[in-house]
């Protein structure tokens, strides 16, 4: 379930980001945070346990 959440959370901070309705500290802001969890959604897709978990997977 971590990877779905990692997606929706994705998902809406790149709508919010693109935004007008929210102040441009606010969007800089959510740029940042998708950065973060970018790096750490490839972090898991490098993970050895990660790809294992998935060939287990039925």
């Amino acid at each position: 379930m971590v990877i779905p959440a990692m997606d929706h959370i994705d998902s809406s901070f790149t709508t919010d980001a693109l935004a007008t309705k929210y102040n441009p500290a606010i969007c800089a802001s959510l740029n940042i945070a998708k950065h973060t969890l970018n790096h750490y959604y490839t972090m898991t897709d490098l993970s050895e346990v990660y790809r294992i978990a998935m060939v287990l997977h039925p």
